[in-house]
């Protein structure tokens, strides 16, 4: 074989490789985001906070009651699950369609949007309700694994199922109406969130703006988070 033949040939066995590094890790940041929705269904505390890399810095995430700075806050919140999931009647599923994934030139970081139908039935069988929202997330590979690292609920319709999903009521904040369920949304949180940038309720008088937006190809990740927008309106 002569010499550019093999240089051609090194390069379409690069260019493989590459795409073969690139599909492992889109199946990698796949499951373990699928781990999580299936762990906090389980309210599996020990599991959850397993596919969280809880020593990278300014590890957040964003819940219906505002933005969790650092690992104490977070690991509060979720300490919260099992002791709710063994109330009667309590249930909780977020499910994961049409995500979309862009990871970095290096393949150290990614970005991830998907769309999570779900439902939720109330603790004590309080309410049944519809739950349509969208995650976001950042990832990062440390050691050859992929970990979360910032993440985002966009909960942009909670309805009670009775009542048609266009009717605005948050669980979460009516759960907090009755003593015995506050007692176990606030007996361990030290930390209280802070302000979420953003507005995600449903609204009749105005356009939706249903975030996050897929994310855009990227070479290295820039601290910009999940509110961009492209959309000129």
């Amino acid at each position: 074989m002569e010499r550019a033949e093999c240089e051609a040939a090194e390069r379409r066995l690069d260019a493989l490789e590459k795409k073969i590094t690139h599909a492992e890790d889109c199946i990698a940041i796949s499951n373990i985001i699928n781990r999580y929705l299936l762990y906090f269904q389980a309210a599996d505390a020990n599991n959850i906070t397993a596919t969280v890399d809880w020593d990278l810095p300014l590890v957040w995430s964003d819940v219906n009651k505002g933005r969790l700075m650092g690992s104490r806050p977070n690991l509060e919140f979720f300490d919260q699950r099992p002791s709710l999931a063994r109330m009667p009647g309590a249930l909780v599923q977020h499910e994961s369609a049409c995500k979309v994934i862009e990871i970095d030139e290096e393949g150290i970081t990614a970005k991830t949007a998907e769309m999570s139908p779900g439902f939720k039935c109330l603790a004590l069988g309080r309410s049944q309700v519809w739950s349509m929202a969208k995650y976001y997330h950042d990832l990062r590979k440390v050691n050859g694994e992929w970990k979360i690292w910032h993440w985002h609920w966009f909960n942009f319709i909670e309805g009670d199922a009775g009542l048609g999903w266009m009717y605005q009521n948050r669980s979460y904040w009516k759960e907090c109406l009755y003593e015995e369920l506050d007692s176990i949304h606030s007996k361990n949180i030290t930390v209280p969130p802070e302000p979420s940038p953003y507005t995600d309720y449903f609204r009749k008088d105005g356009h939706m703006y249903p975030y996050p937006e897929p994310p855009a190809p990227y070479a290295v990740w820039d601290q910009s988070d999940d509110l961009t927008k492209t959309r000129p309106y």
